[in-house]
């Protein structure tokens, strides 16, 4: 396997061992969680489109994803940041969620205030 060229979060990360997420538990991986409103329950489908982990720590990840949600109202892309661990068998635990709007303005304003950060 070749090694892919160096990405914007590598360069911002330096250091941290990056993954590109192509394993079929990352990818494509769908899930439904029930999201109560007034008016009842909704049902809400959630799909991966493409990530890339970012491993560091002894046993922890961020995976920098963009996701796509399903309901009855229709489909909503956005990008998520979400921080976890590898449980003893190896499997992913997650932790925490953080949603951006998949919007080329907003990602670029976070990418130069990370950037700044440095």
């Amino acid at each position: 396997m070749s090694t892919p060229p160096q990405s914007d979060l590598e360069a911002l990360l330096p250091g941290m061992r990056i993954r590109v997420a192509s394993e079929p538990p990352i990818l494509r991986k769908c899930f439904k969680l029930k999201v109560r409103n007034d008016y009842g329950v909704i049902m809400v489908d959630f799909e991966t489109l493409e990530g890339t982990e970012v491993e560091f720590g002894n046993n922890d990840f961020i995976q920098v994803a963009r996701k796509k949600a399903i309901s009855e109202d229709g489909e909503n892309v956005f990008l998520s940041l979400s921080r976890g661990f590898f449980g003893e068998d190896g499997e992913r635990v997650w932790k925490k969620n953080f949603s951006i709007p998949d919007d080329d303005e907003v990602l670029d304003e976070i990418i130069e205030a990370l950037k700044e950060l440095k």
